[in-house]
C-alpha cells in the first residue's frame, strides 16, 4: 500500500511487501504455451485514513474502498533467454463520505528481459495513474497525478572482471487538478571491477534534467560523479551504493552543489528475516518545480513465521530543505504489517502507517493514521 523504493525512500516498502513471493507460485488462468501463461489478478482493500488531505486544520477522516481488478501475461523462460510481463489493472477508488475524491485508477506495466552469455538488457514501459502520497503538496487537495514512465537498462561484461552498466529513463508526471507536468530525464553510467569473487568496486556518472511546467524557479540539469560498490560485505551482508559530489544547474537561480548519497544494505539474519537500510541524499522537484535538498534514512525489516504467515516494519526518517523558500520540513514514517497466504494464489494482509510533518512555515504541519485491509489474488 506504501511503498519505498532505493531511489525515493518513500517507495522502500516495496522491497517488505510480501505477499508476491507467495502467490508467484499460482497456477495460471490460461495457459497459452510452454512459455507463456495468463493470470487474473486483483485486489479488494478498505483503508480507515485520519487525514485523506494532509491538511494541519480541516483534517477530513473517511473510510476508503478499492477494488483493483486485472490480468497478467507472462512470457518466456531462462532457457529462451528473454521474458516478458505484462499487466494491466483498473482501479476504482470510493470515499464513504467525501464522493467527490471517487476516481478510477488505470494502470499498465510491462517490461522485456534479455539475457545472452555477457549482457543483460532490460526495457520498461508504463502508464499509472493513483491518488499518490501527497506530503510535499498542496494541504488539503487529494492529488491524483498520471505517470509515464520508460526505460532502458543494460549491464556488458566487457571482460572476467570487469561490467559495464548504462541505461536511460524518463517520467512524466502529470497532475491532473492543476493541469502541470513535471518532467524527469535521466541516463547513468557505470563501470564496475571485481575486487573479489562476490564484492565490485565502481566509478558512475549520471544526468539528469528536470523541468515542471510553469515554474518561477526553472529547469535543472544535474551531474553526479560517484564511487560505487556491491555485493557481498559479509556472507549476511549485502551492499549496493553510489557516493559522490553532484552539481545542479538551476535556470534562474543559483547552482546547488553538494555531497549526493544512493545506498542500500541488506542484512539476512536467517533464512526467515531480513534488515534493510537505506540512505539517501540528493536534489528532489518540490509540487512547484522548488529545488529541494532531502536527506532521509529508512529501515525495513521482513519477518517470515511460516510459509503462510510474514510480517514486516518500515521506519523512515528524513529532511527537506528548500533552496529557493526558507521552508524546512521534517517528516517521520512508521509502518507495520502482516500477511497471510492461506492458498497459494490468495493473501490478506493488514497495515498500519503514522506520519509526521513538522514544518518551520505555518499551516504545513500535519499528522496521518492509515490503517488498511486488504485481500489480493494471483491465479
Amino acid at each position: 500500500m506504501f511503498q519505498l523504493s532505493h531511489r525515493n525512500l518513500l517507495h522502500l516498502i516495496a522491497s517488505s511487501t510480501l505477499c508476491a513471493s507467495s502467490l508467484s507460485v499460482a497456477s495460471p488462468l490460461l495457459t497459452l504455451s510452454d512459455n507463456a501463461a495468463l493470470y487474473f489478478v486483483g485486489s479488494a482493500s478498505v483503508t480507515a485514513d485520519s487525514n485523506v488531505a494532509y491538511s494541519n486544520t480541516n483534517e477530513l477522516d473517511d473510510v476508503v474502498f478499492d477494488i483493483r481488478p486485472g490480468f497478467e501475461l507472462v512470457a518466456g523462460s531462462p532457457d529462451t533467454g528473454a521474458s516478458f510481463v505484462l499487466s494491466a489493472a483498473y482501479g476504482l477508488r470510493r470515499y464513504m463520505d467525501y464522493d467527490e475524491f471517487d476516481t478510477e485508477l488505470p494502470a499498465i506495466v510491462a517490461e522485456a528481459t534479455f539475457k545472452s552469455a555477457k549482457s543483460t538488457t532490460t526495457a520498461s514501459a508504463s502508464y499509472i495513474e493513483t491518488q499518490a502520497e501527497n506530503r510535499r503538496g498542496l494541504r488539503g487537495v487529494v492529488l491524483k497525478s498520471a505517470i509515464t514512465d520508460l526505460g532502458f537498462s543494460t549491464e556488458y561484461d566487457a571482460s572476467a572482471k570487469t561490467s559495464l552498466l548504462g541505461g536511460i529513463s524518463y517520467r512524466d508526471t502529470n497532475r491532473e487538478e492543476f493541469g502541470s507536468d513535471y518532467t524527469d530525464f535521466s541516463v547513468p553510467v557505470n563501470v564496475y571491477y571485481a575486487a573479489t569473487e562476490k564484492l565490485d568496486i565502481g566509478l558512475g556518472y549520471r544526468y539528469r534534467d528536470s523541468s515542471v511546467d510553469g515554474s518561477v524557479f526553472g529547469d535543472r540539469s544535474s551531474h553526479f560523479v560517484n564511487l560505487g560498490l556491491r555485493g557481498e560485505l559479509t556472507p549476511k551482508l549485502v551492499a549496493d551504493l553510489k557516493v559522490g559530489f553532484q552539481t545542479t544547474d538551476v535556470d534562474r537561480a543559483d547552482s546547488v552543489d553538494g555531497l549526493a548519497l544512493d545506498a542500500k544494505l541488506t542484512y539476512s539474519a536467517s533464512m526467515k528475516s531480513t534488515l534493510d537500510v537505506v540512505l539517501s541524499k540528493d536534489l528532489l522537484v518540490g509540487f512547484g518545480g522548488e529545488v529541494i535538498d532531502n536527506l532521509s534514512v529508512g529501515l525495513v525489516g521482513n519477518y517470515r513465521f511460516s510459509e503462510a504467515f510474514s510480517a514486516n516494519a518500515m521506519a523512515v526518517v528524513g529532511t527537506d530543505s528548500y533552496e529557493s523558500v526558507s521552508r524546512d520540513d521534517d517528516y517521520r514514517i512508521v509502518q507495520v504489517g502482516l500477511m497471510y497466504s492461506p492458498v497459494y494464489f490468495m493473501s490478506v494482509e493488514a497495515a498500519y502507517m503514522w506520519m509526521d510533518n513538522d514544518s518551520n512555515l505555518a499551516g504545513l504541519d500535519f499528522t496521518k493514521d492509515t490503517l488498511m485491509m486488504s485481500v489480493n489474488l494471483r491465479y
